[in-house]
């Protein structure tokens, strides 16, 4: 019925499949009589922590688990084709490696909830405490909690398609992979959900929750938003009218200000830094420094 699928880099994910396992065993002897079956699919895409990566390979004992091993870095729509392709089952859940269960019955109501449409959009919840070193992603997503409400989601359905928590189709997800041009970090989700709206395929947001649980340092957050810029800079339309970011950096270019910006982004941009990578981020900053980023890709 369900493959549960989870793309892992060096990162020990040993507690959420063993949470996923557990839960899906005692859906096999409650609803048995329903033919209820599962897998969970863990692959490792070339993991360079080879101590936590044969940590994680110890979860293939379990019962109805799968652990594979990348011998090339895929990234993360070719590592999410790739497991979608080793899928048994019709529905295919893609799980974040860094993600917390946080209720007893996660995978009972995805199981009830799985024909509302095409593609299943669970919820993100944030940690309560803020690991410290990580106050800059803990403020962002925190910032962005306004649109995790279902009823927010669901005015834009397309637009808050998020991997780190969703139900496909199967069928879906082999008739429209993911772009492998995203081979860094960033926009992969983004892009695929405006592929699901071309296409006619249907989106449900529903509020299963699942807590991010693997918060990025600082510094970590920031080299991981300069990736998906890069990202967001090459592949171009239709990606660049959906961001925001974007549109802003093309008015500007028509307002002839994008050359005296960056003049005042390359002076601001040390102090910039100094306030994202220490302990009290300030949020319009980071918004700062992601268009000045931006603008200097050309």
């Amino acid at each position: 019925m369900i493959s549960i699928l989870i793309p892992v880099y060096n990162y020990d994910c040993r507690a959420l499949v063993r949470e996923l396992h557990e839960q899906g065993r005692r859906l096999c002897k409650e609803l048995a009589a329903e033919s209820f079956a599962f897998e969970i699919i863990v692959a490792d895409d070339a993991s360079t922590d080879f101590e936590q990566e044969e940590q994680n390979a110890g979860l293939a004992t379990l019962e109805h688990v799968r652990y594979l091993r990348g011998g090339e870095n895929l990234g993360r729509a070719r590592i999410l084709n790739f497991l979608a392709a080793q899928a048994r089952y019709d529905y295919c859940l893609i799980i974040d490696c860094d993600a917390l269960v946080c209720t007893p019955d996660f995978l009972r109501r995805y199981v009830a909830e799985r024909d509302r449409a095409d593609v299943v959009c669970g919820e993100l919840r944030n940690p309560e405490v803020c690991p410290r070193g990580c106050e800059l992603r803990f403020r962002y997503e925190k910032a962005a909690m306004h649109r995790r409400p279902v009823a927010y989601r669901e005015q834009h359905p397309y637009a808050y398609l998020s991997t780190f928590n969703v139900l496909f189709h199967r069928q879906v997800l082999l008739a429209l992979p993911f772009d492998p041009r995203c081979t860094e970090y960033g926009y992969e989700d983004a892009l695929m959900g405006l592929m699901l709206e071309r296409r006619g395929y249907s989106i449900a947001h529903t509020d299963i929750p699942l807590v991010h649980n693997g918060m990025d340092r600082n510094a970590d957050f920031l080299r991981k938003t300069e990736t998906a810029l890069r990202v967001l800079s090459r592949l171009g339309e239709p990606l660049q009218s959906f961001s925001a970011l974007s549109r802003l950096s093309r008015r500007l270019s028509r307002l002839h200000l994008r050359r005296p910006f960056l003049v005042v982004y390359a002076l601001l941009r040390p102090l910039v830094r100094r306030n994202l990578l220490s302990h009290h981020p300030w949020l319009p900053a980071f918004h700062f420094y992601k268009l000045g980023e931006y603008l200097r890709l050309g």
